[in-house]
């Protein structure tokens, strides 16, 4: 299960036509698109959720929502505090999977988010912030902290859940990764189901920066 967030429209543009940026310049906010998820780069049989996926306002709310449908005091404070470093431009890429048998079926997902900021510092002042929204999701159940991906420029310990409806270390388990590659600061959020591990989740995290810088 994804972390809810508020309802967003739009639909994901297609592959960026210009060139990555030089070495050490940053993205503009039209490349956006570089950071797109896409199909390719996941466990087969994931669909892209198109009612949750594209460019979103970056003021809607939705970078600080942790799951409640209405936004809490803490949100706001972290809703004023990622705007206050003044995002350009903000794009959602949602994929789910419905697994299982009829009666019994469950959903897998991955959810990107990429913020493009006016330059690094800010992106880097971004990740704490977004990653303090997760923890704070209390609704999710106690999170654990996973280690620092080797992903982007910078990263934060990332963040894991485990499934209500299995308490093995082996069960199903919502894991995010939160990192910045040059301005732009990026969360991605998973359902890593048995077969899949946490190397495989930061090895897809390692293909969008890969294609991103292509």
């Amino acid at each position: 299960m994804l972390v809810a967030l508020v309802a967003l429209g739009g639909c994901s543009r297609g592959a960026a036509k210009s060139g990555p940026p030089a070495p050490g310049q940053s993205f503009t906010r039209e490349q956006v698109v570089r950071f797109v998820l896409q199909a390719t780069e996941l466990p087969s049989g994931h669909k892209k959720v198109a009612s949750q996926s594209g460019t979103v306002a970056c003021e809607s709310g939705y970078l600080a929502k942790s799951g409640d449908i209405e936004e809490t005091r803490g949100e706001a404070e972290l809703r004023r505090q990622l705007l206050a470093l003044n995002p350009r431009i903000c794009n959602l890429s949602t994929y789910e999977q419905v697994t299982g048998e009829p009666g019994r079926q469950g959903t897998t997902g991955f959810q990107m988010t990429a913020i493009v900021f006016p330059d690094s510092d800010a992106a880097s002042e971004a990740l704490p912030l977004l990653r303090r929204s997760l923890v704070d999701a209390t609704e999710l159940g106690t999170p654990e902290d996973v280690a620092r991906p080797d992903l982007g420029n910078e990263s934060v310990l990332g963040v894991r859940w485990r499934s209500r409806l299995s308490s093995r270390e082996s069960g199903p388990s919502f894991e995010v990764h939160i990192w910045r590659l040059r301005n732009v600061a990026i969360r991605l959020s998973s359902t890593v189901s048995p077969g899949m591990s946490e190397a495989d989740v930061v090895a897809i995290g390692q293909r969008i920066d890969a294609r991103a810088l292509r």
